[in-house]
């Protein structure tokens, strides 16, 4: 009997002391895991160590740390799944290594891995069923403005704010491959061509998911940009006005026409000589030398700079324009369906003011967006 009790009592040690080595191991695993950014392993087996030892308490903070984790990763990989690479899906993959796991090399590895527009490779952005394709524009130097001598009084008039011309450089950077369309607007704002001619008191001109958007404020573009900027990860802006015209331009492709991509407004873009007044779809016409449409027609199409009536002729690299612009006044360029072909020009400038404009009534206002390169 009492051999009995003693073999009993020896193969209980044995059991008690094989269920603390599986319940040690268990940590052990859990903390590997958790350092390879294995959060539902990690999780498993830290809830099979509590099974095992019946403690509760003493792991608690590092179940937490890992549920939390767990819950972040599955909430960036809903948020790309929903609405790409945006910043909110950053934004929950940098909390878990600033606050849980900083050398989670899983995590590490998606943010480095991050995607970001690359210099030469034309890309469609596609969040959200967007579609809308960027063209890259190699940097580069042009003459930015409107000959200084112009012997046609009319035109000479006309271009009067395009001087004085100067050398432009340009670091390189996207442009949108068409004007914001109306299918594209209402994925990002959430709002239609209904709306915004309403808010303006204006009549709708046409309605269509391939046409463009317009009706446009200044401050409603730039709110466009910022929000497809949070919904991408990207660095989507309102072209600057150098941008613009060395786009318009063809770039270093540029064959010196005075519309964009021709000599002939026929088949380049609309304006009031060709339009019907009328809006087309963005990708109408021929493109440019650099495969960009309708930048000379259709709708005038917003840039980010301040308006003034002459150029800065010391502002030559990446000019940014004035820090203030004259009656307040933000610039748009490239004409539009209510005005005429010189209006539609590569070097011609209009302007209007940001948040309440005074002559969208008398003009047909949209935009494109460019995309910055890091």
């Amino acid at each position: 009997m009492k051999k009995f009790l003693f073999i009993t009592l020896l193969a209980l040690t044995y059991s008690v002391g094989a269920l603390a080595q599986d319940a040690s191991s268990s940590i052990v695993s859990a903390q590997n895991s958790f350092s390879e950014g294995n959060y539902e392993a990690a999780l498993r087996q830290i809830s099979a160590y509590e099974a095992v030892s019946g403690d509760k308490t003493s792991q608690a903070d590092f179940k937490n740390k890992i549920e939390i984790c767990l819950k972040l990763t599955n909430l960036a990989t809903e948020e790309i799944a929903a609405n790409g690479f945006s910043d909110v899906a950053r934004g929950y993959y940098t909390t878990i290594l600033e606050d849980y796991n900083p050398n989670d090399p899983k995590v590490t590895k998606v943010l480095a891995d991050w995607p970001i527009p690359i210099a030469g490779a034309t890309y469609v952005e596609e969040t959200n069923g967007l579609n809308m394709k960027m063209i890259f524009v190699e940097g580069g130097t042009f003459k930015m403005g409107a000959e200084d001598i112009i012997s046609d009084k009319d035109l000479h008039a006309a271009l009067r704010d395009a001087h004085p011309q100067r050398s432009v450089t340009l670091s390189p950077y996207y442009i949108g491959e068409t004007e914001v369309t109306q299918a594209q607007w209402k994925i990002v704002m959430g709002t239609d061509i209904k709306d915004l001619a309403s808010a303006l008191k204006l009549q709708v001109n046409q309605e269509g998911d391939n046409l463009p958007i317009y009706h446009v404020t200044w401050e409603k573009a730039k709110e466009f940009c910022d929000k497809l900027s949070a919904m991408t990860g990207k660095k989507y802006v309102l072209p600057t006005e150098a941008q613009w015209e060395y786009a318009a331009r063809g770039g270093n492709k540029s064959r010196g026409t005075i519309y964009s991509g021709a000599n002939n407004i026929n088949g380049t873009g609309y304006t009031a000589e060709n339009s019907g007044g009328k809006v087309f779809p963005v990708t109408d016409n021929h493109p440019n030398e650099l495969g960009i449409y309708n930048m000379s027609g259709n709708v005038q199409e917003w840039c980010n700079d301040w308006y003034k009536g002459e150029y800065n002729v010391n502002d030559t690299t990446d000019p940014q324009g004035p820090a203030y612009g004259d009656d307040s006044h933000k610039v748009y360029r490239g004409g539009d369906i209510q005005n005429s072909q010189t209006r539609a020009r590569v070097d011609h400038r209009l302007h209007d003011h940001p948040a309440t404009p005074e002559r969208h009534d008398k003009r047909t206002v949209g935009f494109r967006v460019a995309c910055l390169i890091d």
